[in-house]
């Protein structure tokens, strides 16, 4: 059912249709990110801290966990969509 929907388009339609997440192999999900040797991260932070980034830099939450997450791993670059192009000098 995934086939034939553009990458950049999958994000849409699963919300668009959220049974569709149940046809994702996430085995190969997990696989690809081994291969790629994509580290997660776990996310620790403060409300407080969250709050001061999406008041000080105008930010949306999920962002705020972005900024957070590079502080304190001292991480500078990011890629993702719509962050590096919007927000410069943050960490």
């Amino acid at each position: 059912m995934l086939r034939g929907i553009k990458p950049h388009k999958v994000v849409r339609e699963i919300k668009r249709d959220h049974n569709l997440i149940r046809l994702v192999n996430f085995d190969a999900v997990t696989k690809l990110f081994e291969n790629l040797r994509v580290k997660i991260l776990p996310i620790e932070y403060k409300c407080k801290e969250l709050v001061e980034y999406i008041s000080g830099y105008f930010l949306l939450s999920n962002d705020a966990l972005h900024v957070a997450t590079m502080k304190r791993y001292g991480i500078t670059n990011i890629a993702t969509k719509h962050f590096l192009s919007t927000r410069k000098n943050l960490c």
